[in-house]
């Protein structure tokens, strides 16, 4: 099911649940200058938080959708963004100085094929950084759940892969990635909301049409809005200092590192 995710705002604040993702993007791409694709970029919201901390990157954003890529033009005139395919890119080899994701390859029909083609596009040196949720490892309740054939993700947020830690490190290794680190997120806390919430979509057959945090933006201004932007803000926060005490403890958000070399 497609949703509108990529309008929300992402801000270095334990306030915003993908502040830790962010934090760990402009780290490792603190060395890199240059042009920067990000894949999957829907409207844009990491691209945005990005460029306001780094205007010196060329930032590209490229989504299937072209309504989430129309969306993004329409918010943010100080990135690039265009319609195209992740198993198939459209740039020449050796052309990006990085390529960065956020929960991006859960949704690939062959995420193997988009490693090649992000490998492809990498200059020699070139960082590629992404966070990928791992719903099939045994640390996780999605993995444990995943066991008994119940997937509540996959046909309420389109994730049709779920993988472990492995899974991932191969696929980089096959592709010709060398210098592979990672660290983690998404705890205890996170995984109770995460599974509660979309076992609940899927309970009740809800159809979504934004993210928790879409909802919360295009809500009008009134006592509802507030409530749940303050009940966002507190779980967000649990959640945060959570995973940065257990950032090498496995958990549901791997955040990868990886380059050509």
């Amino acid at each position: 099911m497609k949703r509108t995710w990529g309008i929300e705002q992402i801000k270095l604040s334990p306030f915003y649940f993908n502040s830790l993702s962010l934090k760990y993007a402009l780290e490792n791409l603190k060395e890199v200058d240059g042009k920067i694709l990000e894949i999957g970029c829907g409207a844009g919201a990491f691209a945005r938080s990005i460029k306001k901390i780094r205007p010196d990157l060329e930032i590209s954003g490229l989504d299937i959708d072209v309504k989430l890529v129309n969306l993004a033009k329409q918010i943010d005139s100080g990135n690039y963004y265009m319609q195209g395919d992740a198993h198939s890119l459209t740039f020449k080899n050796n052309y990006f100085n990085a390529v960065i994701g956020f929960d991006v390859m859960e949704h690939l029909n062959s995420p193997s094929l988009a490693f090649k083609e992000i490998f492809r596009v990498l200059k020699n040196g070139g960082v590629f950084h992404f966070s990928i949720p791992l719903e099939g490892s045994n640390f996780t309740i999605h993995g444990w759940f995943l066991k008994l054939g119940v997937k509540p993700k996959e046909k309420y947020a389109g994730h049709i892969q779920q993988f472990k830690l492995k899974d991932i490190v191969k696929m980089l290794k096959i592709s010709g990635f060398s210098g592979i680190k990672y660290k983690y997120n998404g705890h205890f806390i996170f995984q109770f909301v995460d599974f509660f919430y979309f076992f609940l979509l899927s309970a009740f057959k809800l159809k979504p049409s934004h993210t928790i945090e879409g909802y919360v933006e295009v809500l009008p201004n009134n006592g509802l809005k507030y409530l749940l932007h303050g009940l966002k803000m507190l779980i967000s926060f649990l959640c945060f200092y959570e995973s940065k005490l257990l950032s090498n403890v496995p958990g549901q958000i791997g955040h990868f590192t990886a380059y050509k070399k």
